[in-house]
């Protein structure tokens, strides 16, 4: 038996990384453009193509970020109504188990059945 458990799918894995990639690039672009009276925000701008650049690169970036955002949402959305049909059938067929049970308790007559266990 393997010591290793695989916490996330591929998908997850992906998305993830995703995630780190554009929020590092929103702040990359977003930081400098706030801060742009500091050397260090010039430099940036400068080695990202200009202003211009920088801007367009900040907003598309914010579009994809909004984008895997909402596929997030819907996917996850999707996951738990999975797991809350699997909860009701869970209830479910608890519940019949109890029925059974307390049916068995009530007519000993009902031990005789293949349901009741003597």
């Amino acid at each position: 038996m393997s010591d290793y458990v695989r916490r996330f799918t591929l998908r997850q894995i992906i998305q993830h990384f995703c995630v780190m990639v554009l929020f590092i690039l929103l702040a990359l672009t977003g930081f400098p453009q706030k801060f742009s009276e500091g050397d260090w925000a010039r430099w940036i701008i400068q080695t990202l193509g200009g202003i211009d650049q920088t801007r367009w690169l900040h907003r598309y970036s914010g579009i994809l970020f909004a984008a895997l955002v909402a596929v997030h949402v819907v996917t996850e959305m999707l996951r738990l109504a999975r797991v809350a049909k699997d909860l009701r059938e869970g209830e479910r067929r608890i519940a019949a188990k109890i029925a059974s049970a307390r049916a068995c308790t009530a007519a000993p007559s009902a031990r005789a059945t293949s349901r009741c266990a003597a």
